[in-house]
């Protein structure tokens, strides 16, 4: 719940990437993401057209500096009064 609250109120969610791109790596302070690399512009001519380019996509592995987690703790009084159910995740 507060992670939708978040992201409502954010100005920067739209540079977020979808979940789906990020990858567990193989190990536990590991992730991958993807890494794409494109030819350069080149010089467009009438006669012959645009030129050819590549385009590469790969994933890229980097480790991970820190191993964080939080535990949120709320008073069950304070929760029945805000009439919030369930957990926090």
């Amino acid at each position: 719940m507060l992670d939708r609250v978040y992201l409502r109120a954010a100005c920067s969610t739209v540079l977020n990437s979808p979940r789906s791109l990020a990858r567990a790596g193989r190990n536990a302070n590991e992730i991958t993401i993807p890494k794409v690399s494109v030819t350069g512009l080149g010089d467009y001519k009438r006669n012959v057209g645009y030129k050819t380019g590549w385009i590469n996509f790969d994933y890229e592995t980097k480790a991970l500096g820190y191993d964080r987690g939080i535990r949120l703790l709320a008073d069950v009084m304070d929760v029945e009064e805000a009439g919030v159910m369930g957990c926090f995740v």
